[in-house]
């Protein structure tokens, strides 16, 4: 279980840069949830740069790969990269991936950083069921002060919420897209349970995770 943050991509040659807000949620049992909005665009719904969240598996040392249960892009290719730990205790991924610049595959460079997890900090990830008769998917996430919850429907319309808990209460930090996503206020988590079914909103969530560290 981890809270992480991107400090820099680099497609080389060119120089490393960070024009996003990126917050990754992953959980122990390998479910995730990845948020990257642009700075470029202040108040609570700037664009997103990506978005996508689900399982991930490490089919070999230092190698994981992501899948894509629901993606902001339409991303269906395969997405992995390998890691190594830096003597700063940040970490390098490379691997391959379009470049946005010119449009063609190549190779990336990222640098994250872990974000501190309290003691006893309460993590949770959620799932809506399959069968919604609006061809909706949405993933919800909490890991200690963080929380996230995204959606895609239809395979076109994709929203995004983040929270973060300060002084008790939770402070909005993006709200993106028209979808109707849950706050942390409407997760009933004395209700949680691991492999149970919840209803938020009129609609059933499956608790994929749910521990306090």
């Amino acid at each position: 279980m981890s809270l992480s943050t991107r400090l820099h991509i680099r497609f080389p040659p060119s120089p490393a840069s960070e024009t996003t807000d990126t917050l990754v949620l992953t959980f122990r049992s390998q479910h995730y949830l990845d948020l990257r909005v642009l700075r470029t665009s202040p108040g609570l719904s700037p664009p997103i740069d990506w978005a996508f969240a689900g399982t991930l598996t490490h089919p070999g040392p230092h190698r994981t790969v992501w899948e894509h249960r629901i993606d902001s892009r339409g991303f269906a290719g395969v997405d992995a990269g390998v890691s190594t730990a830096l003597e700063n205790g940040d970490t390098l991924e490379e691997g391959e991936m379009v470049n946005p610049a010119s449009g063609k595959t190549g190779r990336y460079e990222e640098v994250w950083r872990t974000i501190p997890v309290e003691s006893g900090a309460v993590a949770y990830c959620l799932e809506s069921e399959d069968d919604d008769p609006d061809k909706v998917k949405i993933f919800v996430g909490r890991i200690g002060l963080y929380f996230v919850s995204m959606g895609e429907q239809d395979g076109q319309h994709f929203s995004a919420r983040r929270f973060q808990l300060e002084g008790g209460k939770w402070r909005k930090v993006y709200h993106i897209g028209t979808m109707d996503l849950p706050s942390p206020d409407e997760v009933s988590e004395e209700s949680l349970q691991e492999g149970a079914t919840v209803q938020i909103g009129g609609r059933r969530y499956c608790v994929r995770e749910y521990y306090t560290t």
